[in-house]
């Protein structure tokens, strides 16, 4: 005697391995409910009907497999010889043995026929199917634990049909796919999914992680492109060129409006003509440069930005749906600089600014797109960031270089004088103060601070780093003698700040004598919680 059909799926057999057999005990049995309205329509299936009552309602093993088979049996004579193939009570019934088999197939390919027939037992077909679903989605999971992909694409389909409703499904084919690198299939999952859960919170760290799996997959995928890796170095040479060849055209009509048309002295002239020969000999070789880097730069924009822009979309829908996430909104913004997405940068700058993250982690965001090439958003984050603690050194130092490649004297003043309050002995933050000084014109303040970076502060103050571990803040770092001669012992007296900028505790650094060019380890700590930035004065 043949089996009544079922769905046919090639590794159907492989797939039901991975279900746990269907639990066994006593239940109440009920039959079909309103509105779905299911007879039997030939007494074979009401005899069927009676064994599968019989079998749910015994507390008996063995009576319980024997009634189920014998259920089966009369079934299929009923299906397959005695015309019941029209019969959806037929169908039901083998659908609901097959339920308490644990036969995820089979119920599902019954249950179909009595849904094509009669669709109000939606409902009352979905009770009975929802039992199966977690097993076979236990099942699917395990068998991709396994690396069985296709098994377990097949049963996570399968628990798909069985349970169209269930967000978790898709979301859990969304990882599996992209965890294989696989990501149009995991985006098509994902978007499925976050549909699905719509405003269910029960769902969210699923969510979660599905969307980002597929963000970090696109963009790994993007970095495996050269054109992704030297985008930052291709824009920084362009821009470089371009600043030099304004800078220097501008150089050179100076020295020309200078001195055209006066009678100068040999000497004079020869160096006015040695200087302009210079800036002229630079500018040109700079204009010839200039369109090869412009056109390379277009190029590898261009690559990059169709290899990344899926991975934008998508870190961009997950900030639409968690946008509380700032360390994501963070990442974005990394990515958007790296391809140069200018205006998107803006209006996620301007979010960040808004919300409550750590400002020593966008001092380093500012950082990182100064170095991407981006002086001027560097400065609109890092405007933030010091509004909020006007003491975190290396925002005050990156700001100063955003300011200086910008050209913007006014703004370098205050924040290089600041820069200055909080690391006085620090020969980087004097030249610094030099560089505002020569944006304005004044060369003996410009000289003035270049002698002292060179060797007029004496001790050359390096913080290498400041470590927090728990309560516990330690600054270390070195003091070098950069004086023509030996120098006294000092103290550098430490305040150690919070995010607020006010002062938690306040540690010394005892420096001993030092001959010239020796260099002496410093370390200082405190056991007060919350500091995240530091300043420090010589106190003798």
């Amino acid at each position: 005697m043949r089996a009544p059909p079922r769905l046919a799926l090639p590794i159907t057999m492989l797939c039901l391995a991975f279900l746990a057999p269907p639990a066994q005990g006593q239940e109440e049995w009920q039959g079909p409910q309103n509105p779905c309205r299911v007879r039997s329509g030939h007494f074979l299936v009401t005899g069927a009907t009676n064994h599968l009552r019989i079998a749910v309602e015994t507390d008996d093993p063995g009576r319980r497999e024997s009634r189920l088979d014998e259920a089966h049996r009369v079934l299929t004579e009923a299906i397959l010889e005695k015309n019941q193939g029209d019969n959806p009570g037929a169908w039901y019934y083998l659908g609901r043995y097959y339920v308490y088999r644990g036969d995820a197939w089979g119920a599902d390919s019954a249950f179909r026929k009595v849904l094509e027939a009669l669709p109000d037992c939606a409902e009352d077909v979905g009770m009975y199917i929802g039992r199966l679903t977690p097993e076979i989605r236990a099942a699917a999971v395990e068998a991709w634990q396994g690396e069985q992909l296709d098994s377990a694409a097949a049963l996570f389909q399968l628990a798909r049909t069985l349970a169209p409703e269930d967000a978790e499904i898709p979301l859990f084919l969304s990882m599996m796919y992209a965890n294989a690198g696989e990501l149009d299939s995991a985006a098509k999952y994902v978007t499925l999914g976050v549909e699905i859960a719509g405003d269910d919170t029960t769902h969210e760290r699923r969510v979660q992680q599905a969307m980002l799996d597929v963000a970090r997959g696109y963009e790994t995928l993007a970095f495996e492109s050269p054109a992704v890796s030297r985008i930052t170095e291709s824009r920084m040479h362009r821009d470089t060129l371009l600043r030099a060849v304004h800078k220097d055209s501008i150089l050179l009509a100076q020295l020309i409006a200078e001195w055209a048309g006066r009678t100068l002295r040999p000497d004079v002239q020869q160096a006015v003509a040695r200087d302009s020969a210079r800036i002229a000999d630079r500018l040109a070789a700079a204009r010839v440069e200039l369109p090869e880097a412009i056109e390379m730069m277009a190029q590898d924009s261009a690559e990059a930005d169709g290899l990344m822009s899926p991975a934008l979309d998508a870190y961009a829908r997950y900030l639409e749906v968690f946008p509380d996430d700032g360390q994501t909104a963070i990442r974005l913004l990394r990515r958007y600089s790296l391809v140069g997405y200018t205006a998107e940068m803006e209006r996620l700058i301007e979010d960040l600014g808004q919300r409550d993250i750590d400002v020593v982690e966008l001092a380093t965001t500012g950082r990182a797109l100064y170095n991407d090439g981006h002086p001027a958003h560097a400065a609109l984050l890092l405007e933030t960031v010091l509004a909020r603690n006007g003491y975190i050194r290396d925002a005050l130092y990156t700001l100063c270089r955003a300011y200086y490649t910008l050209q913007d004297a006014e703004h370098l003043k205050p924040v290089a004088r600041q820069l200055l309050e909080v690391d006085p002995l620090n020969a980087q933050n004097l030249r610094m103060v030099a560089a505002a000084w020569d944006l304005e014109g004044n060369m003996d303040s410009t000289i003035k601070y270049v002698a002292q970076a060179d060797t007029g502060i004496g001790w050359y103050v390096r913080v290498t780093q400041m470590v927090t571990m728990g309560p516990r803040t330690v600054i270390n770092g070195t003091v070098q003698n950069i004086a023509p001669r030996d120098l006294e012992p000092i103290t550098l007296e430490f305040d150690f700040l919070n995010a607020a900028g006010e002062v938690v505790a306040t540690g010394r650094a005892e420096i001993p004598a030092l001959a010239r060019m020796r260099r002496q380890a410093i370390e200082v700590e405190t056991d007060q919680p919350g500091a995240i930035a530091w300043r420090y004065r010589r106190t003798q």
